[in-house]
């Protein structure tokens, strides 16, 4: 019995790259005529394939304070616009 369509690696690759210009899985399913349970576990290997996130966060000593960076952006966009008087 066939399971289906098989795809080259370039064709999945290129699937995977579309799909991560954020069009969400129906488009994918639709532009490419994948099914989305094919792509979903596409998406699954792809993050399988990389560190889990608290592996890729940086150590912070205790009392050591943390900025975020949208906190970062806002008190710079917010000094920027203090300084151009507006």
């Amino acid at each position: 019995m066939d399971a289906g369509p098989r795809y080259s690696e370039e064709r999945k690759t290129e699937i995977l790259k579309a799909y991560f210009e954020r069009p969400g899985m129906r488009g994918i399913a639709r532009i490419f005529g994948v099914a989305r349970q094919t792509l979903a576990g596409w998406l699954k290997e792809e993050a399988d394939k990389h560190p889990d996130l608290e592996a890729t966060l940086a150590d912070v000593p205790d009392g050591q304070d943390v900025l975020e960076y949208d906190e970062l952006q806002h008190f710079v966009k917010k000094a920027k616009s203090a300084g151009s008087g507006r």
